[in-house]
């Protein structure tokens, strides 16, 4: 791995950790409906993709190519949750682009799109989660 994707990978987990850990020591307790618990982390160039035992995904850090998968191209800041449709199993990101993998078999990805890995347009980016169908299901389980 390049020096360049190492500092990148660590100033993100970085980021999720200054994230993650004021909340509990700052916040007041209250019970939430549903407890949560990290199942899976994935780094792609300067963005973060976080999932949970929920089947939830969250994601955080810069979108310039939609791969915060959130409907737009907007950098956050905060963890806002992925727009997808069911269920995940497994999570995966590149550079710019992010994988997920639904409980069901289906890989959703989004977010750079030059090579049409994210869906067969001629967009070059995908702000949304798009089902693809590479029969990856039985490689799962």
């Amino acid at each position: 791995m390049p020096a360049k994707n190492l500092i990148n990978v660590l100033l993100t987990m970085l980021i999720i950790l200054a994230l993650l850990l004021p909340l509990s020591a700052c916040s007041p307790q209250t019970e939430s409906p549903e407890k949560e618990t990290i199942k899976q982390i994935a780094c792609g160039d300067e963005f973060t993709l976080i999932l949970y035992d929920t089947g939830k995904v969250r994601a955080v850090g810069k979108n310039t190519s939609g791969q915060l998968g959130v409907g737009d191209f907007e950098d956050r800041y905060e963890l806002t949750e992925v727009l997808l449709p069911e269920a995940i199993a497994r999570i995966g990101a590149s550079d710019d682009c992010a994988y997920a993998l639904s409980e069901n078999g289906t890989l959703y990805v989004w977010g750079d799109n030059r090579y049409r890995q994210a869906a067969d347009t001629s967009d070059l980016a995908v702000c949304t989660p798009t089902p693809r169908s590479y029969g990856i299901r039985r490689f799962l389980y």
